[in-house]
Formats: C-alpha cells, structure tokens, sequence
C-alpha cells in the first residue's frame, strides 16, 4: 500500500516532536511523511497525494486539518485515514479512530475502506458538521485564542455566553419553509461536535441525508440540563431544541459573519446553502 502521513504540529496543543519517529517505527519504511507548514500546505499536499495516486493519506491532526485534507481527496481514489490529534476529534471519535501508531498499523494492513458523505454549505466542504449561531462565534474567538485543546473552548465559551445575541433565520428545505429563532444553529453530517458532545445522534455520515439541530434561545438556568442531554445523547428530548432531516437546507440570516465549518471559521454572507455530497470520500476504517 502506497501511504503517506501528513502531520499538523499546531492541532490540539500536542507536542508532536516525536511523533514522526513513532510512527514511522511501525509503518512501512517507504511512507512518506509530511510536517505541514499551514492550511494551504495541507491543501497542497493532499493535492500531491491525490494526484500521484496514494493509496491512503494519513492526517495526524484535528478536525480542521482533517477538512483542508479531505476537501482535496474528495472523488479522489486516495482514501483518508485519521489519527486524532485535535481539540475535540469529532469524526475521528464517531469513526472510532484511535491516536496509537500500533493501531493505524493494523488499520492499514487490513485496508478496510468505505466511502462516508460529505457536506457542502456555499461550495466549502465540510466532511462532519457546519453551521451558524453560537457555535460559529465560538470558532472564530477560539481561531484567536492562544490556548488550544479543551481547554480553550471551554474559556471562549463561558466568556461569550451571556453576551452573545440569538438571531432569526428563515429555513428551507424545498418542501417547507419556517423562521426560526436560534442559539445556533448546526447543519450535521457526522453527529457530534467532538469530546462526545452529541448534536445529533441519530445522524450517520453513509445515509445521504443532513441533519439540523437548532437551539432555542436560553440562559443560564437552562444550560446545565442542556449540557447535560448533549453529552448524554439526548440533545433532542431537550424543549429548547428543533431538529430537521434534508438533503439540503437554505439558510437566510440577519447578518453576514462566521460559519463554523468542522471547528474552524469562515466569514460568508446572509444566504447559506447547505447539501449533501453521498459517497464522496474515502476513508479506511480503524482496525
């Protein structure tokens, strides 16, 4: 199997010094390994990739190291592997990916591959989840944020809560149209944002639909419970919350501002256009 890794040194707070050694101790001695630089070194080596017909790419890094390689590999017979090393490792934990050299080994002698959706909001790909509202702010603080890892969403977020301003947005997904008011509001295709917090359970990155869980507008009483049923798997038995299953969705927002696209942010304008891509990306499954 022709394999390379590609590695970000920044994801998650990780020192990853010694990870290419690690690494390459239990894979093939002829596999390439890539510490990227950047975003668009990342984009560009997953280009090298896909255009020289690897096999498999492994991506040592968080969910939006995982989106900038994906994109690229997307209808590409160059399958994506994962080996978490992010904030919160949301596909990676859905999938079952494991950060254990020994076991991307074997995950790659196995070579067990199978093809996952993918999301498109205004022609960004996002490969887990995507949206506006709340969550989207928190991205673009946290882009901003020395602290990484956990921690570093968990201070942008208890400093932003009480501050931040629900707005209205008008939903469509062809068959009907509604307003809703909304905390935020998250278009799914994987069903967690990552750290086992479970926006949508029932979603499932092979069955060509998206889903949407919206958040009412709610204070401080209220989100403990809310807390509670998101890490519990329960997020839609909550009264604050309005869930949707599309294939596609169009957004029209108050303002123009962030969306979060698997954890990191990107300004775009007031009418949002959300679709499923099926069967689009190749990922080996962990052993």
């Amino acid at each position: 199997m022709k394999a390379a890794v590609l590695i970000n040194p920044l994801s998650g707070g990780i020192n990853k010094k010694s990870l290419p050694d690690r690494l390459s101790k239990v894979l093939p001695t002829q596999t390439l390994i890539h510490m990227s630089q950047s975003a668009e070194d990342t984009r560009n080596f997953a280009a090298y990739c896909r255009d020289a017909h690897f096999d498999v790419l492994v991506v040592a890094g968080g969910d939006g190291t995982l989106n900038d390689a994906g994109t690229a590999l997307c209808g590409s017979q160059t399958a994506l592997a994962i080996y978490p090393q992010g904030s919160g490792n949301g596909l990676a934990r859905l999938l079952g990916a494991r950060s254990q050299p020994e076991a991307l080994a074997k995950s790659l002698r196995k070579a067990q591959i199978e093809k996952i959706d993918t999301g498109k909001v205004n022609e960004r790909t996002f490969l887990n989840v995507a949206g506006v509202g709340f969550d989207a702010h928190i991205a673009e603080r946290f882009a901003n944020n020395a602290i990484r890892g956990f921690a570093g969403y968990v201070s942008e977020t208890l400093s932003a809560f009480g501050q931040y301003k629900p707005e209205t947005y008008r939903v469509s997904t062809g068959e009907q149209i509604q307003d809703i008011q909304a905390f935020l509001l998250t278009i799914c295709n994987g069903s967690q944002y990552g750290n086992n917090a479970w926006i949508s359970p029932q979603s499932s990155v092979t069955d060509g639909k998206l889903e949407l869980t919206a958040i009412a507008p709610i204070g401080w009483t209220q989100a403990p419970g809310l807390i509670y049923k998101l890490f519990s798997k329960r997020i839609g038995q909550h009264k604050a919350v309005k869930q949707l299953s599309s294939g596609l969705f169009k957004v029209y927002r108050e303002h123009e501002g962030p969306v979060n696209i698997d954890g990191e942010f990107e300004l775009m304008g007031k009418e949002l256009d959300f679709q499923v891509i099926p069967r689009s990306l190749r990922v080996l499954m962990p052993a």
